[in-house]
């Protein structure tokens, strides 16, 4: 084998570990899109009520993940891990998040075949596509409750990030504070003209006079009718 050849062998070696998560060229970015999604929902008719996990309420958002050069490049072939908050291989409640794999690329969730972040499976795992540099996965929110959530990618030190949060709607919070702010104001004026009317029977003087010895004589006294409103006596 020639110095040629040789040659030849090496820089085909090195363009092949080009592609890999360990070398990746500088200036190298990750993103996940959406970044940012928040979803609103109604607003429970009782604040104070706890929120109870339904797990058939939710939605099924497309999250692409692209991996690329310092030039925007696509960099295909890449390994990519991929974490969710609150799945079921991070987290010991109930899965508020779940990751799917299109694995069949119709678009939609298959649940029984494509879930990728069970209790029992390991941090997810998959290569870029060879041309166009990106993976294409599926994320259900559940949207039983509020929270907000991430979901990180890496592609060895290179990261990416997207935040989620579940929100009540805000013309429902408004809404249900204006009621109760109106109950109270009614409750509040119907205790301050609730006032007990009581009436008493008093004796009271009507007057005095004195007699040829200049003693002061006390006139007969005269039943009055007197109101009490609120602890007041009116005459």
């Amino acid at each position: 084998m020639n110095k040629l050849t040789l040659l030849s062998i090496a820089s085909i070696g090195v363009l092949l570990s080009a592609c890999t998560t360990e070398q990746l060229p500088i200036g190298a970015s990750l993103r996940i899109t959406p970044d940012i999604r928040t979803l609103l929902i109604d607003a429970p008719d009782d604040p104070s009520e706890d929120c109870r996990f339904d797990p058939n309420r939710y939605l099924d958002v497309p999250l692409n993940i692209t991996l690329t050069d310092a030039q925007d490049a696509p960099i295909g072939n890449a390994e990519i891990g991929v974490y969710v908050d609150f799945a079921g291989n991070t987290y010991s409640g109930s899965e508020t998040l779940q990751l799917f794999q299109d694995k069949n690329g119709n678009g939609v969730v298959d649940a029984a075949t494509e879930l990728v972040s069970d209790f029992n499976s390991d941090i997810f795992r998959t290569n870029t596509d060879r041309w166009h540099g990106n993976a294409l996965l599926l994320l259900r929110i559940n949207l039983s409750c509020t929270y907000r959530a991430s979901v990180f990618a890496f592609a060895g030190a290179v990261t990416g990030s997207a935040n989620i949060e579940v929100a009540y709607d805000p013309e429902d919070v408004q809404e249900e504070t204006t009621t109760s702010t109106d109950t109270m104001i009614e409750e509040q004026v119907s205790d301050s003209t609730d006032i007990e009317v009581t009436e008493t029977d008093t004796d009271t003087p009507t007057g005095t006079e004195s007699d040829d010895g200049g003693n002061t004589i006390v006139d007969d006294e005269t039943d009055e009718d007197i109101e009490t409103i609120g602890g007041q006596a009116i005459r």
